[in-house]
């Protein structure tokens, strides 16, 4: 059979599987809910009344919880097509044409897949119409035009290069282990917990009179005239601090200094040339004057904002992105709803799916959870706990909404969970074909 004649049998199922989806109206009113659901949220949240703010939190609440009933709307569609095809008979009758089942299951996850792709559309064109309205009837003209200006520019956020903290407590356990000196009355816990607290400690404070140098590797080549390094400090009164940051790049012996004379407890903003940094990888040094213990909190202490896209284009890779996790979760219910029985499939893919909106939750128990200690019962144990993280990661929301919202590139950390999305996707597929194709699907009656 050609590759023509069987892509088209493909397309063929595809089409039948979307317009079932919209016949019965179930399709319709899934697009109708989701507009409303959108346009309420939007009206319903609020932030400080400062326009930029408004429409970054309105936006980012309404399109996530229209995405979030997509989700639940692609999952049970998926489950309910393909379990009503073989409880239905209609399955059985397929499979007597002469097409394979592998081409029956892409059919049907193609079909389903383009339905999501319109309602993920309809959403944030939604969110999107929205903010343009509101954006319209805002009173203060000035806001309006600060607001266009600041969110065309998409940043991308470059954090100081160097071991984490997660990695030094591993390092500085497995020391303490091969040399004996753990403490006998501490759990492994415990012990973890106190090198965390001492390493974070020693990462951010800077004791009186002292400096320090931070490096930075930009993934991409910055565009406009400069970037902008923001910091933020914390000294036990709250006067202002004086020092200078000073710039440099290897193998350039001018360097950039900008001093400063600043409150703690705020966020503030240096502009750096990027003419001062010809390569994307540079040093920045800081100069204490005033004689003060400080501390660069973790989270929001060091961070260089640099523009390399435009809100265009950032709006097209989320859609994109959203989309892999959504062809993800038609994979999931379409396997679910040929393994199971239809009640027991619909109650999994629930199951399943909340356990995805909690991921994190389950992966930051797991990771207090696990443990170095040898053995089969710790083997085992934290093999289990890793599977349970990976099957609750794999269906998660794509984490695209909100740096999208802030202006902050979307495809920021893809080399995380992409590799793990599409395994996810390959693995769940893979299944959902091989239970089909094995399902006894020959006798009508």
């Amino acid at each position: 059979m050609s590759t023509r004649r069987k892509l088209s049998k493909i397309l063929t199922i595809a089409g039948n599987t979307l317009r079932l989806i919209f016949r019965g109206g179930a399709g319709i009113g899934t697009l109708f809910i989701l507009i409303l659901v959108g346009i309420f949220i939007f009206s319903a949240a609020k932030a400080d009344e400062v326009l930029i703010n408004e429409i970054r939190l309105r936006f980012r609440y309404s399109l996530y919880f229209s995405t979030t009933i997509l989700s639940m709307a692609t999952l049970w569609f998926s489950c309910v097509t393909v379990r009503k095809d073989i409880d239905g008979k209609q399955m059985h009758a397929l499979v007597s044409f002469p097409i394979s089942r592998v081409q029956i299951w892409i059919g049907k996850w193609l079909g389903i897949f383009t339905f999501a792709s319109i309602a993920l559309f309809c959403c944030i064109l939604t969110s999107g119409l929205c903010a343009l309205v509101f954006t319209m009837n805002w009173e203060n003209k000035t806001e309006i035009t600060e607001m266009l200006k600041s969110i065309n520019p998409v940043y991308s956020i470059c954090q100081p290069e160097g071991r984490s903290v997660e990695i030094k407590v591993d390092i500085a356990y497995s020391k303490l282990k091969a040399t004996g000196k753990l403490p006998p009355n501490e759990t492994e816990t415990q012990i973890r917990k106190n090198l965390f607290l001492k390493f974070r400690r020693e990462e951010q404070l800077l004791p009186a009179g002292t400096g320090r140098t931070w490096e930075f590797n930009l993934k991409k080549r910055p565009q406009g005239k400069s970037i902008s390094f923001r910091y933020k400090f914390y000294t036990q009164r709250r006067k202002k601090l004086a020092g200078k940051w000073i710039v440099e790049t290897p193998g350039k012996i001018e360097r950039y200094e900008v001093k400063f004379n600043k409150y703690p407890y705020r966020i503030h903003t240096a502009e750096i040339p990027v003419s001062m940094i010809p390569k994307n990888n540079f040093t920045v040094s800081f100069i204490p004057i005033t004689k003060k213990d400080i501390i660069f909190p973790g989270e929001e202490g060091l961070r260089v904002y640099y523009k390399t896209g435009t809100i265009l284009g950032n709006a097209t890779m989320m859609f994109f992105l959203f989309l892999l996790h959504l062809g993800t979760v038609v994979a999931l219910g379409l396997t679910f709803g040929t393994v199971f029985t239809f009640s027991v499939a619909t109650f999994v893919s629930l199951i399943f799916y909340f356990l995805g909106m909690g991921s994190s939750f389950f992966e930051n128990i797991a990771n207090n959870t696990m443990n170095s200690e040898e053995g089969t019962l710790h083997f085992f144990s934290n093999l289990f706990l890793c599977i349970g993280v990976w099957l609750t990661k794999g269906i998660s929301p794509s984490p695209v909404i909100g740096p999208f919202s802030e202006n902050l590139s979307v495809s920021a950390g893809l080399q995380s969970w992409l590799p793990e999305l599409i395994l996810y996707f390959l693995v769940v597929a893979i299944i959902g074909m091989i239970f089909l194709s094995r399902k006894e699907l020959d006798r009508l009656h």
